[in-house]
């Protein structure tokens, strides 16, 4: 498990891995409750993927709460059949005044009912 300080970076590489489908849409997130929800720290639209190894920073917020949390990445498709595709790790954040976190939620699509 890796330990963060709230408003430290973390630095993400993505490959495409052969089929980068023309880009397409990724987000980072942070989970607290077990990714039942997930709060995006960072979006990429429509550029994702579509050079190998993409690499970019993502800021932990200062007001990231500490504790354990799970850290998403996620990746929809731009063309070919409907693909979605979510990878996850367990992180600890450490935060010394508390914190809450709050954002956009985690975008959901290309998934049927």
């Amino acid at each position: 498990v890796a330990t963060y300080q709230a408003g430290s970076s973390i630095s993400v590489t993505l490959g495409m891995g052969g089929a980068p489908h023309d880009g397409g849409h990724c987000q980072v997130a942070l989970s607290y409750d077990n990714g039942n929800t997930f709060v995006v720290l960072s979006t990429v639209k429509r550029e994702c993927l579509r050079a190998e190894g993409l690499s970019y920073t993502v800021p932990i917020p200062d007001g990231a709460p500490s504790g354990d949390a799970i850290f998403s990445w996620s990746w929809i498709n731009a063309v070919g059949n409907r693909e979605c595709y979510q990878d996850c790790a367990d992180v600890t954040i450490q935060d010394t005044d508390g914190g809450s976190l709050s954002g956009p939620q985690l975008l959901v699509v290309n998934v049927p009912p």
